[in-house]
This record gives structure tokens, C-alpha cells and sequence, in this order.
């Protein structure tokens, strides 16, 4: 999962939860379940977060090597 699609993922919760606060009474019960997945899921997304930001580096840095690699092999070919 890429770091955008969680900052996606977070801001459509967001924003469900602001139209279910503003359109409806929710039921005691599914507020206690929707606490305990929400204190489950935090931490797990800010975690795959975290974990996924070095990889997204390390995949640009990657890229760039590459790419300052290929540009170096062309100019020594070039007379």
C-alpha cells in the first residue's frame, strides 16, 4: 500500500465520520465496535505508514541511481 493511498484512506475516514456525526444517531453498540476498530486500525495504518516511507525513498533513490548511471554511461560513449 503506498504512502498516498493511506493519506487517501484516512481522509475518506475523516470524512465519513464528519457526514455520519452530522446525518445520524448511531446506535450505542456500533459506537463501542466502531471505537474498537478505530483503536485497532490507527496504530496498524500508522505503522504501514512508517514502514512505508523508507520504502518509497529508497525506491526513488533507486530510480535515481539508475537514471544518473544511464546518463553517465552515455556521456562516456560520447565522443
Amino acid at each position: 500500500m503506498s504512502i498516498y493511498s493511506l493519506h487517501i484512506s484516512r481522509d475518506l475516514r475523516t470524512t465519513y465520520r464528519q457526514f455520519a456525526n452530522d446525518t445520524q444517531e448511531v446506535p450505542a453498540e456500533d459506537h463501542i465496535m466502531g471505537n474498537l476498530f478505530r483503536k485497532i486500525a490507527d496504530p496498524l495504518e500508522l505503522q504501514a505508514a512508517e514502514v512505508a516511507e523508507p520504502r518509497t525513498r529508497l525506491r526513488i533513490t533507486e530510480r535515481a541511481d539508475s537514471t544518473l548511471e544511464k546518463e553517465r554511461q552515455r556521456l562516456l560513449k560520447e565522443p
